[in-house]
């Protein structure tokens, strides 16, 4: 038995997209396991916006309540109402196309977000052996287990795109830091068609590619491929709505851009408190050694200072890879302190599971 394990860490080892499959199975099977014991002793909300009900024979209905409604009705009906921009099409494209082939809407949602998974964790573990110059996989599990446990990370096995945009959003920074312009220029064009986030870390692979020393001309190619898509969707709300900024204007009802600066203390939680506290520290940990990552960080603080709240902050700072990078960085050689943090990270994962399950909390 003992000979059959050292040959599957062997295989492991050298198989990044292999290891990427077993740790997303894991986290599938964790994930939906916990939340669906949750949802058999823990009464659940009744709110009727929060949970998915079209399919209620479905035992995993329960993972695409909240913002898994939007992402699949758009996905079998289109845009018919403006406030519907802010989902970003690529997502609910994928679940339409899916579900040619799996008849449930809700199960082909979640088996694109499964498939996105395994993608983003593959690029996950490239990137953090180019970045860190680790010699092989099992060297890199270490890292990656801090997007694993994220305390949002619940949303990359949901319903949702967060693990479409984690997928695009690392390949595009992945191949940035490759000097593979063009290939950071297509992964940008999908991430700014899968949500917010994305335009964030195009600029953000801009800024890697000239710290790389790419010509300008070429990081300017990158620019424009990445923001094609965007484009894209842009002139089709244009025509839809009469309105080509639409998926910002739609922003409004969902209480982003409608408050004073003084809602943010008010509605701040600690989570969130948290969130902004560690995108300063990355900010500042970075400056003098990953210029691009201390700017990511940046973007990623202004999200609520531009849009006046936090609704979702938790989620989207799941995107901001500098604070996983800067934790693996800082306690890869402090074995204590390291246990400790993820001790924490796991319990604060639970939390999210067991609440998003439940449908209390979207994000």
């Amino acid at each position: 038995m003992s000979q059959i394990y050292q040959r599957f860490i062997k295989v492991l080892n050298k198989n990044t997209l292999l290891l990427a499959l077993v740790i997303a199975i894991c986290m599938i099977v964790v994930g939906v396991g916990l939340g669906w014991y949750n949802n058999k002793v823990v009464p659940l909300n009744t709110t009727p916006i929060a949970r998915y009900h079209k399919e209620p024979t479905n035992p995993l209905s329960f993972m695409a309540n909240w913002d898994g409604v939007n992402y699949i009705y758009i996905s079998q009906h289109g845009y018919t109402y403006v406030d519907q921009a802010n989902y970003y099409p690529l997502y609910p494209m994928l679940i339409h196309y899916m579900n040619k082939v799996i008849s449930s809407t809700v199960t082909s949602a979640l088996v694109v977000s499964w498939l996105c998974l395994i993608g983003a964790l593959y690029y996950y573990l490239r990137f953090l052996k180019l970045y860190f110059k680790l010699q092989d996989n099992i060297s890199a599990i270490n890292g990656v287990m801090f997007l694993v446990l994220f305390p949002t990370s619940i949303f990359l096995v949901a319903a949702y795109a967060s693990s479409l945009v984690v997928f695009t959003g690392i390949a595009c920074l992945y191949y940035a830091f490759k000097k593979q312009y063009l290939a950071a220029g297509l992964f940008g064009l999908l991430t700014t068609i899968a949500n917010t986030e994305g335009i964030l870390i195009l600029f953000a692979a801009c800024i890697v590619l000239l710290e790389e020393k790419i010509k300008p001309l070429k990081v300017v190619a990158t620019l424009v491929i990445g923001l094609i898509g965007l484009g894209a969707y842009s002139l089709y709300l244009d025509i839809k709505f009469s309105s080509p900024l639409s998926f910002i204007l739609a922003q409004k009802s969902h209480g982003w851009l409608n408050f004073h600066y003084s809602e943010l203390i008010k509605t701040i939680t600690f989570f969130n408190l948290l969130s902004v506290i560690l995108l300063i520290v990355a900010i500042i940990y970075w400056w003098n050694k990953r210029r691009s990552f201390a700017y990511l960080s940046f973007l990623f603080l202004l999200i609520p200072i531009v849009g006046n709240q936090f609704g979702g902050f938790s989620r989207y700072v799941h995107t901001a890879f500098p604070l996983q990078f800067m934790a693996f960085d800082f306690l890869k050689n402090k074995q204590l302190a390291y246990s400790l943090v993820l001790a924490a990270m796991a319990i604060a994962w639970a939390y999210f599971t067991l609440q998003f399950a439940g449908g209390y909390i979207g994000g």
